[in-house]
């Protein structure tokens, strides 16, 4: 009986060095991409916002600018991945601290649009509604620059980059204080926002049920729920648990940084995709929205004095006059 060959170390040393190779390129082009492909998509639905006057979107504006900073760290560790080098040393500590540092700040931009939304819903009169929501806009940038400046002087002097996996080791250089800090800062945050929009959507089916005597949920209250929600809490679920799968095969491990570099657009899809006024302007600064022909009806020219206006009247009476008669 003739026994199976048994593959050689070497053989299986390339192999393995092959699927890694494989691994840092198809998550190198995907960052790349996912940054080329988005960038612009959110540079113009910052500018739609931006020319919006109410101050909902001018939340959401902010909102996106820290979304757009947290994705051009996607590019950086693409960048990174495809050409294995972190060009000079305290590059990867301030990507890492950027992407650490926005990631909270998209979450507390998350708890001001919600909070702005629960005031509305409940008709909630603010004497001086824009200075308190501007102090907090700039309490969200404080925040977030703080937190950058303290991940980034906790940091060592060295890569945190893995080139290997791509990615970052904030967790296991920095201090475990600073990592249980995030979680907290970040669930709490998360939390907040969630009560807001539950509280929401609780009155708008108790208003349903008292007019109709039906407990029932709206579409809009579940597009809702779902852009504010669903992917904040996906982000933090992966981004805090995700790190531990990453110890098993090459394969799972591109599989989590594909995703987790996907996660900073997902809110902005699902924003284009409710909201059809603000997609269609997207489209429009592409070139990608044909704009509508629009057919201008203009009447026929009446009579300039009122003589003509006056035997034009008594002409079609007459016409009528006489058609009556035969």
């Amino acid at each position: 009986m003739q026994t199976p060959a048994i593959p050689s170390p070497s053989t299986s040393f390339s192999r393995a060095v092959f699927a890694m190779e494989l691994a840092n390129v198809i998550t190198g082009v995907h960052c790349t991409l996912i940054f080329l492909l988005f960038a612009p998509t959110q540079i113009a639905l910052l500018s739609v916002l931006r020319r919006e006057k109410r101050l909902v979107y001018k939340l959401m504006f902010h909102n996106g600018l820290v979304e757009l900073l947290v994705l051009s760290t996607t590019f950086m560790a693409g960048l990174m991945t495809l050409s294995q080098s972190v060009f000079f040393q305290l590059f990867p500590n301030v990507v890492e601290a950027l992407l650490t540092s926005g990631k909270v700040g998209m979450v507390f931009a998350f708890f001001l649009v919600a909070l702005y939304r629960l005031r509305v819903v409940f008709s909630i009169s603010l004497k001086r509604e824009k200075l308190i929501f501007n102090i907090l806009i700039i309490s969200m940038w404080s925040a977030t620059l703080a937190l950058f400046c303290t991940i980034k002087s906790m940091q060592p002097n060295k890569s945190v980059y893995n080139l290997k996996t791509g990615l970052f080791t904030v967790y296991i250089y920095a201090a475990s204080s600073l990592a249980k800090a995030l979680f907290w800062i970040h669930l709490t945050l998360l939390v907040l926002t969630s009560i807001c929009y539950a509280i929401m959507c609780a009155s708008f089916m108790m208003a349903r049920f008292h007019y109709t005597s039906k407990v029932s949920v709206n579409t809009a209250e579940v597009k809702l729920f779902v852009q504010a929600i669903v992917t904040t809490l996906i982000f933090g679920i992966v981004d805090q648990y995700g790190c531990q799968i990453t110890q098993c095969t090459v394969g799972i491990n591109a599989f989590y940084v594909i995703v987790i570099r996907t996660l900073p657009v997902m809110n902005t899809l699902f924003y284009l995709a409710i909201h059809k006024g603000h997609r269609n302007k997207v489209l429009n600064y592409f070139g990608l929205k044909k704009k509508p022909i629009v057919i201008y009806v203009v009447p026929l020219k009446a009579p300039n004095t009122p003589k003509k206006r006056f035997s034009k009247v008594f002409q079609i009476l007459r016409t009528k006059n006489a058609f009556r008669q035969n």
